[in-house]
């Protein structure tokens, strides 16, 4: 007779329920999974929204915190408005100290005289105010001066001429005065060589002239720009006295009113389409370095005078500071 013995099946049932509880006990590769995602969650959001949400009740809710803003504000402002000033002071500096570099009027010549007679030298006289306009043909000073006082300027004639034939001469004379309402300021004679710009080069420079100044009537004749310079650093509106070499003497303080022009070429016209005259600033010291360094000229300005507010402000509140902590308490 068989005799099953007691225990003998119950073993492969505690073995898979062993196995089972094991396998409860470690998570599966889903489950780690699931558990970074949280921690990764709670790291780089729950955390900081936590910190975030407790330093704005501690500012909202701190006196200390209240302090700390108002004088950071304060401080914010008064350096924002200490900058501002500065700009400000810098652009009346500027607009005191550095002149318009270059200036032009235009020079229309005059080809006959009253009578209708050719003149084989044209001339023009031009009259040097800095208005926005013409002045009528009857005005004989002008009401806003061209020039800044005691600065020095170069002077040139810029003119766009037609070429001339390979045969016709092609050298001119210019003669230019610079005069007041009493007398002769400046004289100067220049002669110049018209040389054939090549093609390449000239066309280049209609199709500049085009793009840059679409409503500008352009020529079909083939024209050259010419520049001449005719006078270097003088001084056309002074308060000293004239110290020009081979000028006329002239008392203590001058301004030139007009120029007097005079082309000359061997008993021929020379076609000239436009003309200008050019005084070009020769500029020296503080406005050499503010007109051509203004950024760095800017930073400097900015910085030195928000420095000096500071230390004024900085004096200010260490006074205030003193005579409050010697003052009695009552």
């Amino acid at each position: 007779m068989y005799v099953r013995r007691r225990g003998a099946r119950s073993r492969p049932v505690a073995r898979f329920k062993r196995r089972q509880r094991e396998r409860r006990a470690s998570p599966s590769w889903i489950d780690q999974i699931v558990m970074y995602l949280v921690l990764l969650v709670d790291i780089l959001v729950l955390r900081p929204l936590t910190l975030a949400q407790d330093t704005a009740y501690a500012l909202v809710a701190s006196p200390t915190s209240h302090r700390i803003l108002i004088r950071t504000a304060l401080l914010t402002g008064l350096h924002a408005a200490c900058v501002g000033v500065a700009l400000i002071a810098y652009g009346g500096f500027y607009y005191a100290w550095v002149p318009d570099v270059s200036v032009k009027k235009d020079v229309w010549l005059q080809y006959e005289n009253g009578q209708g007679t050719p003149l084989t030298r044209p001339l023009a006289s031009v009259l040097l105010d800095g208005g926005p306009s013409d002045l009528p043909v009857w005005q004989i000073e002008p009401t806003t001066p061209l020039f800044m006082e005691n600065q020095e300027y170069d002077v040139s004639l810029e003119m766009r001429v037609l070429l001339a034939p390979q045969k016709q001469p092609r050298n001119f004379m210019i003669n230019l005065d610079l005069s007041s309402h009493e007398k002769q300021l400046y004289q100067a004679s220049h002669s110049t060589l018209l040389v054939t710009e090549p093609r390449f080069v000239r066309w280049l420079g209609r199709l500049a002239r085009v793009v840059l100044r679409p409503f500008q009537r352009e020529p079909m004749a083939p024209v050259q720009t010419v520049r001449v310079p005719l006078l270097h650093r003088v001084v056309p509106w002074s308060s000293d006295r004239l110290k020009y070499p081979g000028s006329k003497g002239i008392g203590k303080g001058y301004m030139a009113t007009h120029a007097n022009l005079q082309l000359d070429r061997l008993g021929m016209q020379l076609p000239v389409q436009s003309a200008a005259l050019r005084f070009d600033a020769h500029l020296t010291g503080i406005s050499y370095l503010m007109y051509h360094h203004s950024l760095v000229c800017l930073g400097m300005f900015v910085v030195l005078f928000a420095g000096v507010e500071f230390m004024v402000a900085g004096a200010f509140w260490l006074l205030l500071t003193v005579y409050y902590s010697l003052r009695p308490i009552e």
